[in-house]
């Protein structure tokens, strides 16, 4: 019964978790503010919640090219509070009569930040220069939200939840078909 319990309260936060989050700011940023050893800043944005989880998703409309960041997530007194990297690559072709993708246009990554306040983002970064359409798709664009969930741990428990539901299923199904066998 707990099972079942856990398995709707789980579904449920999955569900509530995909409507959390507040968009804080976006930025689009062309490739020639960020290539060569260029270091890109953001304006400054204001996070409002302390202990919030910032989701950073990275865009690219790549076509069988990629774009590397680096970045640096900055408060109002230039102290550096996270760095991190975004690799998006995405890739697709057509081989032996089968079509075929990888990679992806977009990342998305995942900051605690711990105090409310101003920051800013830092990057420099790359773009493959291989055709002439790197300038239009180099163009990154960084959505911040504030406030989101990570829907891994109640997964985790709706998936754990859910085994228990039909192993407790099919040994009491184990059980009765025992019991009746031996009444014969």
């Amino acid at each position: 019964r707990i099972q079942l319990y856990a398995l709707v309260a789980s579904l449920l936060i999955m569900i509530f978790s995909r409507m959390q989050g507040q968009v804080v700011e976006s930025f689009y940023i062309h490739p020639e503010q960020y290539i060569n050893q260029q270091e890109y800043q953001t304006d400054y944005f204001e996070i409002t919640k302390s202990n919030t989880l910032l989701e950073l998703e990275t865009f690219a409309s790549v076509d069988n090219s990629w774009v590397y960041l680096d970045m640096m997530f900055v408060d109002a007194a230039e102290n550096r509070i996270h760095g991190f990297s975004s690799n998006i690559s995405y890739y697709h072709g057509y081989e032996g009569g089968e079509s075929w993708s990888e990679g992806s246009r977009s990342n998305k990554i995942y900051l605690k930040i711990k105090d409310p306040g101003q920051y800013k983002i830092v990057l420099t970064g790359d773009v493959a220069q291989d055709n002439d359409l790197w300038k239009q798709s180099g163009i990154v664009t960084l959505n911040l939200n504030e406030g989101v969930w990570l829907t891994r741990f109640p997964l985790a428990v709706f998936l754990f939840s859910l085994f228990w539901t039909f192993w407790e299923i099919i040994a009491k199904a184990n059980f009765g078909a025992r019991r009746w066998a031996d009444d014969d």
